[in-house]
């Protein structure tokens, strides 16, 4: 959702999703001094909610809800709706067992696998292009169904051990899920454009709303966060 200080029709320019720029030169020229004197919003920093959202939150909807959403938003040809009265039990199924919020997972999904039409969706049930590296794709992981690839998701990339933890929230290339995770820079917002684009499809048919469902605290200095 547009924060407060933007206006509808006006384009800006933004290089990291918290200061906006209505003109390109003075973006560069920002970037450039390192600092952001000249954004639209210099002493309001914006933090796009499903972007900074904890991964160990939990998403308020059903499995039948994921179900709906899929039938509606995914072409015909989608792996994710293939088994449309399974793949949202599944997700489901991972936030529980595994405190995994399952409206991240989707968004992630949808954004890595095309909605599902990718060809190591279809031919490996890999949902979340696990191991399709820029410069091997075909070297992505196999899994015997969607089901499986969600629980490995699930168990291994909000895993604190893992060499690729840098925060557990869909993040940047400065930090959160991303900075390992794709070459693709603005992988957390098209991600969590899908986190979005669910809440609002879903919030239309008469669910609950799922945005700032939580609040989000921000810690500004070091701290020992427990």
């Amino acid at each position: 959702r547009a924060p407060s200080f933007m206006n509808s029709g006006v384009k800006y320019y933004s290089y990291d999703g918290n200061y906006f720029y209505t003109d390109i030169e003075k973006l560069i020229s920002d970037a450039k001094s390192n600092n952001h004197n000249n954004a639209v919003n210099s002493n309001n920093i914006f933090y796009n909610y499903y972007q900074y959202l904890s991964l160990r939150s939990k998403a308020s909807y059903t499995a039948e809800d994921i179900n709906t959403y899929f039938a509606k938003n995914t072409p015909t040809d989608s792996v994710l709706r293939k088994e449309l009265k399974n793949t949202g039990e599944y997700f489901i199924k991972a936030q529980s067992k595994y405190g995994v919020n399952a409206s991240a997972m989707v968004g992630i999904a949808m954004n890595e696998s095309g909605k599902g039409t990718s060809t190591i969706a279809k031919t490996k049930n890999n949902i979340f292009g696990i191991n399709a590296v820029d410069s091997n794709s075909n070297g992505a992981n196999y899994f015997n169904s969607i089901e499986d690839c969600i629980d490995t998701f699930a168990t291994e990339y909000l895993n604190p051990k893992s060499w690729k933890y840098y925060s557990g929230h869909l993040g940047n290339k400065n930090l959160g899920c991303n900075v390992k995770y794709a070459s693709d820079p603005y992988w957390g917002e098209k991600s969590s454009s899908f986190m979005h684009d669910m809440n609002a499809y879903l919030f239309n048919q008469g669910k609950n709303d799922d945005y700032n469902r939580y609040t989000i605290g921000i810690v500004n200095k070091n701290s020992d966060v427990k």
